[in-house]
């Protein structure tokens, strides 16, 4: 929906896609603890955050076009 409807930067759906199922595995992990280790190896956390960093910015971006309309 974020990227159908053209919310964020624009990007390919399997970005976004990747970006959300990164979120969810990181949820997981820290929601049910058992497993030994990192939440993602160090460089795909790095890539999530910085993902992360992006898609908050464009969202803000979008909500304030959005306000500026009105």
């Amino acid at each position: 929906m974020i990227w159908k409807q053209k919310l964020v930067t624009p990007g390919t759906q399997a970005d976004i896609l990747g970006f959300f199922n990164d979120l969810k595995e990181i949820r997981d992990q820290c929601a049910h603890p058992g497993r030994e280790g990192e939440l993602l190896p160090k460089g795909r956390l790095t890539h999530f955050v910085n993902s992360a960093k992006r898609m908050r910015n464009s969202l803000r971006e979008s909500m304030q076009a959005h306000i500026s309309r009105k």
